[in-house]
């Protein structure tokens, strides 16, 4: 009778615990998605102004760009968008360069590949010229430990990497945060100094936890259509601000 008795109570205790609202208050107001700020992603090159806001941070670290946490090496891609911006250039000689539009402004964004200006500015030029607007492909992402999604951003000269990533998850059975995968950097070099860049490699199967977290991501965000990610400044390895990004 006390070994039931022991059990009835340790039964009771859990279904109070299970049951006990959880305590919100001060969320009272609805948000909508398009109200949030999406952390990405930032892989630190030596130029990146969050090396001067933690002390600890050095260049090749892949940090959460809203708080400076180093991100695990395991994540689960929730889903891809395709997109490009262009930025106006921080240099006036660059012959890109629109007076009417302050150094590093948008000058227009677009997910659209058959947009005229995607067209038009989105491609090289007949002799190699470089685009005026960026490609991203950007995955929202699930790391271990982090409340909000987190946005990892491949272009220039990690755009393979994100190619890459987007061949293994097309390829993968099932759906897209059924499959995890491990983010690290990798450092380069070449004539303008030392840089980073990322690495994607598979990482096997999402725990049944991570999937249903991730799920649970997915229908919060894939169908958003204005999600805005965290736009903190961070200098490529080209030495053109990579600011003001959107998802």
């Amino acid at each position: 009778m006390a070994k039931k008795k022991k059990e009835t109570q340790v039964a009771t205790k859990q279904e109070t615990a299970l049951s006990k609202p959880e305590d919100r208050r001060g969320h009272e107001e609805p948000s909508r998605q398009e109200d949030f700020i999406i952390p990405r992603a930032a892989l630190l090159q030596k130029t990146s102004p969050l090396l001067d806001q933690y002390s600890e941070l050095k260049p090749g670290m892949i940090v959460n760009s809203l708080t400076g946490e180093i991100l695990p090496a395991e994540f689960i891609p929730i889903t891809k968008r395709t997109y490009w911006v262009r930025f106006n250039p921080r240099d006036a000689k660059d012959p890109n360069y629109l007076p009417e539009f302050a150094p590093g402004a948008i000058v227009w964004k677009s997910d659209n590949p058959n947009d005229p200006k995607v067209l038009r500015d989105g491609e090289f030029g007949p002799n190699g010229e470089k685009p005026a607007a960026t490609k991203f492909l950007s995955f929202l992402a699930h790391f271990s430990g982090h409340d909000m999604p987190v946005v990892i951003a491949f272009s220039k000269t990690s755009f393979n990497t994100g190619r890459a990533l987007n061949t293994l998850t097309k390829t993968a059975p099932g759906p897209m945060f059924a499959s995890k995968y491990t983010l690290s950097a990798i450092k380069k070099e070449n004539d303008k100094g030392v840089f980073f860049v990322f690495k994607v490699n598979k990482a096997g199967q999402s725990s049944d936890e991570e999937f249903k977290t991730a799920e649970q991501f997915y229908k919060q965000f894939a169908d958003v259509q204005d999600l805005k990610f965290h736009d903190e400044e961070e200098t490529t390895p080209e030495g053109e601000s990579a600011e003001e990004k959107v998802f």
